[in-house]
Parts: structure tokens; sequence; C-alpha cells
């Protein structure tokens, strides 16, 4: 294609994908450079550089931290080299996509380029991020670091003189220092639970403090995806610009998303009768917009099933709760239409799992796409997007067969993100983001992606059958 026939958007694709190859090429050389210098260790770590590339799936990078050790070799110090021009590259694309509003794609831009180059400082800075002992974190974290506290992946935050004392087994509660079996009697009850901070969340439990700060972690995994993916729901053109061209302008979450985490599924059962009846003993877990809070329960014993059910729901009503609380919304309990893809999306995110170099959704055989696939095919049960988006969320919920259109919204939703190299995925996060607002009507979907929705049906039809599209 020549220059001049493209479009901002698809030169700014085309300049990543030029660069990506060029890059490509020199890792797979030096990775044969180890092979035949016998350093199959760093071989190996050079061909899993780049994940795999999977079909009806995307990919989200996490920023390295390899910058916190110094390179061993000149073998490594020549990745290292490639990597932070990649960086520097990278930054550059995602620069002059901010400017030419393309939001979502500034933004994984961004993070690919942490992934290439953790110490990108003006990266690390456009995300709020401050240099603290050597080490990037978030402005919470470095504040609470300069107070004196500590981050333990078993204790949550401490302050920094208590850690040895809690690693021996004693417990710091109201001025005095008790035993862990006193601590866990005095925090039985949720009324009197333990408190765990992050970030982004505030989580109660009675389950333990160490399932307590587990889940936490989980959860800031979680929004870090969310917040990476989802860029162009809560971000506007303008204020990524003004990140972008501007150091420290970072827009934050300073609200803490909180989560009730019980003990047993009793317990969770008799608190959701009090402030939603009718839900107990029918749900893993749920997001309640009146209450602005997440419930879940700790599985029991060991059951493989029973806790990757438990992980699937935490990632479903996390999503929930993000769109409903970082920008303002209107309930989505009350819409009237579209309602679909709250859910549709929510089924997507379930398909959340980490990787090597960062997390993955989506996937062939991922989730609910293969059963969307078989109510399709053997089934013949399909509602065409023109009907679905009339379904309000009272029409949707009350269906008989509400169950297998969570399994078609859950298809339709990763179609959608995922079908054609992510085509349709900026319209995607626009329109989820009119749903939320109270925006939606039903020719939006129709008006976002510029296709007639009876073209959409064929699209979704190829995607699910992986027949190419006419």
């Amino acid at each position: 294609m020549a220059g001049e026939s493209l479009t901002p958007l698809e030169s700014l694709i085309d300049r990543y994908t030029q660069t990506t190859e060029s890059f490509q090429k020199q890792i797979e050389a030096l990775a044969r450079q180890c092979r035949s210098n016998q350093q199959v260790a760093l071989a190996q770590r050079l061909e899993r550089f780049f994940p795999e590339n999977r079909p009806a799936s995307l990919f989200l990078y996490k920023p390295s931290t390899d910058y916190l050790k110094s390179p061993d070799t000149e073998t490594e110090k020549a990745f290292r080299k490639l990597r932070r021009e990649r960086g520097q590259l990278l930054m550059q694309i995602a620069r002059d996509a901010a400017a030419a509003g393309h939001v979502g794609l500034a933004i994984t831009l961004l993070y690919e380029a942490l992934y290439c180059d953790g110490d990108l400082a003006e990266a690390r800075e456009i995300l709020g991020q401050k240099k603290i002992s050597g080490r990037w974190v978030s402005a919470e974290t470095a504040a609470r670091l300069e107070r004196g506290q500590k981050w333990s992946d078993q204790f949550g935050w401490l302050p920094e003189k208590y850690l040895e004392r809690y690693q021996q087994g004693e417990r710091f509660f109201r001025g005095r220092w008790i035993s862990v079996q006193e601590d866990e009697r005095r925090h039985q009850q949720m009324r009197n639970g333990w408190k765990i901070e992050t970030d982004h969340y505030e989580i109660t439990t009675n389950v333990s403090l160490v399932a307590g700060v587990e889940l936490a972690q989980k959860l800031e995994a979680f929004y870090s995806v969310w917040s990476q993916l989802f860029a162009g729901y809560y971000l506007s053109e303008k204020s990524v610009e003004k990140q972008f061209s501007q150091a420290n302008i970072h827009v934050t979450d300073n609200k803490k998303h909180k989560v009730h985490y019980f003990r047993s599924r009793v317990e969770y059962d008799h608190a959701l009768a009090r402030v939603q009846p009718g839900i107990a003993g029918k749900t893993l877990g749920v997001y309640l917009e009146k209450m602005k809070t997440a419930y879940f329960f700790a599985p029991t014993g060991d059951n493989q099933e029973e806790k990757d059910l438990s992980q699937i729901t935490i990632w479903h009503e996390a999503t929930h709760q993000l769109f409903a609380e970082r920008i303002p919304t209107r309930k989505v309990s009350g819409l009237k239409n579209n309602f679909w893809i709250v859910e549709g999306i929510a089924c997507f995110m379930e398909t959340l799992h980490q990787e090597e170099q960062g997390w993955r959704l989506g996937g062939l055989m991922a989730g609910r796409l293969p059963a969307a696939r078989i109510r399709l095919e053997r089934d013949r049960f399909y509602i065409p997007f023109a009907e679905v988006v009339t379904y309000g969320a009272s029409a949707m919920l009350s269906n008989p067969q509400y169950r297998t259109l969570y399994t078609q919204a859950a298809g339709q939703a990763a179609f959608l993100m995922t079908a054609q190299d992510g085509r349709f995925r900026p319209a995607t996060i626009e329109y989820i983001g009119k749903i939320y607002r109270g925006r939606g009507k039903l020719d939006t979907l129709s008006l976002l992606i510029g296709k007639p929705l009876t073209a959409l049906d064929q699209d979704y039809r190829h995607f699910l059958f992986r027949v190419p599209a006419e």
C-alpha cells in the first residue's frame, strides 16, 4: 500500500508492524548466535520473548522488571540494548497515537514499551509512577514506603518494624501484640473482619489475613489488565494527549473499590439475603450496584473445579464493578436495551489468564466460546444482533433461556473484541461506554462499528467457525 493511501490509524499500525518485523528478525538472529555459543538458557529466553499468536484472542503486556538486575554477558547487554531501542520506538508511535486521539492504541503501545524496557522513565511517569530505591512504583506505594511501611505478600501493608514479629507469629491489635490464634478469634465475624487496602481496593474478610491479601493481589493485577484494555472507556482523548505531552499528569482512580470476602457460603448467602433478597444460594459471587460492593466467598476443600469457578466469578464481577465505578454511570439494572454487552463483556473477561509475558484473553477454546459454537451449530440457537440489542436487563434476566443467552452474549463479545485482529475493539469499547452512561440506542452498535447488524451476524458466524469473512 502506498503511504498516501493510508488513514492516520492505518499509518500508525503500519509503522508498528514494520518496526515489529525488524525487531523480531534482530531477536531471532541474536537467539541463533546464543545457540551457536552454547548459551541455551538465554537463547530460550529470546525465543520466548514474543507471546504466541493465537486466533480469537488478545494479549496484554506487563511491564518488565529486568531493569532491577544487570546483564551478565555481552549477549545479554546486546539483548538489553535492542529492547531499549524498541521501547523508544514504541513510545514514539504511542505519542503519535495519543496526539491523533487513538486512546486505546496509545496505552497498549505504552505497556508494550514497558515490557521491552521496564526502566523507561517517560512511560512510567505517564502512568503516574515514581522511582523509589531503584524500583518503579505507584504514587500511593511511594507514599507508603516514605512513611516507613512495607508490603508483604502474606500480610499486606505493615510498618516495616512490625514485619519480623508478624513472620514469627505475632499480630498487632489495638495497641498491643497478640497471638495468631487470638487475632483469628477477634476477626471471626465480618463486622470485625480484617481490612486489606491496596492502591485500588479495600477488602474486608473473615477468611484469614493471608487469604485476604492473596485476593487483593489478584484484584490489583486484574485492575491493571482492565485499565490497559479499556483505557478508551474511562480516559478522554484530551486527557491522554495531555498525559503524553506533559509529565506526571496521570489521571488517578482515587476511590477504593470495596470487596467483602466471606469464609463460607452460608455467611455469604446470609449477608446477601439482607441487602439483596432473592439471590441467596444462586450465585458464587456478585457485584451489587446499590451497595457499590463486590461479594465473594472462599472455596472449600481441594475441589479444583470449584476453585476455577470461583476465580472466573471474581473476574466476572470485578468487571462489573470497574465499569460501574470508574466513571459516572447509570444503573445498568435499569437498562431498557443493550444489556447483552454488560454481561457479554464480563463473560469475556472470565477467560483472563497469565502467561510469561503478560495476560491473555479469549481464544477459540476459551471460556464460553465453545458452548456458543455448539448452541449455534447443534441447537440452532441464535438471536440476531438486531433483536439482542433490544433486550434490557429485565428482559434478558427473566428470559427462560437466559443461560443460553449469556453464552451467546459471551460469544458475541469475544467476536467484537478479538475478530479480525481487533478491528471492532475500539468501537466496542466506545459502545460499552455509551451503554453504561445511559446513552445506548438500538442503532448505537451499528453506527459505531460502521456496519448493519445483519452483516455483523454473518461476520460472527464466520468467526465462530473460522471461515474467512467474505
